[in-house]
């Protein structure tokens, strides 16, 4: 947390106000005595520990104790607090109600994790209507959207910008999250330093058709990514369960992953079409890269429980 992180996002993963409150204690007595922003992030996957997800306890539940645990928070932290963080859209589609509450009235921020990058393409247009209007409809005032990008900024930074420019015409904000657990381990840096990269180009000189071979003109160049993370899954299917698309691209059914977590980099995405003119985007969740030709950016290092910041 001294690494010129601009914010911090604990996993924050329980079901109940006190809880919230107090596991994170220690984190935000830091995080005021070094005036360093802190949001949390909160589950709602059917995981079968009920202790840590608001997914028993349903929709409205979750909604009640977020607003009481935020006007705590605002009252503990004012100067640092910023919001919770929802884990995440698909949970959220599958998410039960709450027996016998309802949602109050106060609206409270939230960031909203879309882990489904696939939904930025072309032929993914009706899902990702759904998914905006699923989000108008919350209980919350959704600003942010925390989009899983690390295959977008290495194959089809085309798509990812008309992603962004589509979620800045309906008021959101994206912030790019990339990252997995065994990116901490030492052989894996150089490959963490080539994402870093990839984002800071992609935030200082827009999208370029092909970033690893041939970055924009005036850029710094890759760090050597060896070894690339080792891979889980080479051959993987589609996903078209609940909440995904059923009308999938041909080009990219199977792929290889790029980092190691199961996240699909194709070799032939479809090409999206760029939205237009740069849209400000501030990253931060884990780790924030500073402010880039006068654009407010970043980029968010998710690494689960455990997160490297490397300089």
């Amino acid at each position: 947390m001294d690494s010129g992180i601009d914010r911090v996002n604990i996993m924050n993963f329980v079901d109940s106000e006190p809880l919230l409150l107090s596991r994170m204690q220690t984190e935000l007595d830091y995080a005021k005595q070094k005036n360093l922003e802190i949001s949390a992030a909160v589950e709602t996957q059917n995981l079968s520990l009920s202790s840590i997800s608001f997914f028993e306890e349903g929709k409205e539940y979750m909604q009640n104790t977020l607003v009481l645990a935020d006007k705590a928070l605002r009252q503990l932290a004012p100067s640092v607090w910023q919001e919770f963080t929802i884990h995440d859209y698909h949970a959220m589609l599958e998410m039960p109600s709450s027996n016998s509450t309802q949602y109050v009235s106060d609206r409270i921020n939230v960031c909203m994790y879309v882990w489904q990058w696939w939904l930025a393409f072309n032929n993914g247009t009706a899902d990702r209507q759904a998914m905006w209007t699923f989000l108008a409809a919350q209980p919350y005032t959704i600003t942010r959207i925390l989009f899983e990008s690390e295959a977008l900024l290495r194959e089809d930074q085309q798509t990812l910008q008309a992603f962004i420019d589509e979620a800045a015409s309906k008021g959101y904000q994206v912030e790019m999250a990339v990252g997995f657990s065994r990116w901490v381990l030492p052989q894996y840096h150089n490959w963490v330093e080539e994402i870093m990269q990839l984002a800071a180009n992609f935030i200082r000189y827009g999208p370029v058709s092909d970033p690893l071979n041939n970055p924009p003109t005036g850029a710094p160049p890759f760090p050597t990514a060896s070894p690339a993370p080792t891979v889980i899954k080479t051959d993987i299917p589609w996903p078209t369960d609940g909440g995904f698309p059923t009308n999938m691209p041909t080009a990219v059914p199977t792929g290889t992953s790029s980092g190691g977590d199961g996240t699909i980099a194709p070799t032939n995405t479809p090409t999206g079409t760029s939205g237009g003119g740069r849209v400000p985007i501030f990253q931060s969740e884990a780790a924030a890269l500073p402010a880039r030709a006068g654009v407010a950016a970043g980029l968010a290092l998710a690494l689960g429980f455990l997160v490297a910041v490397l300089a």
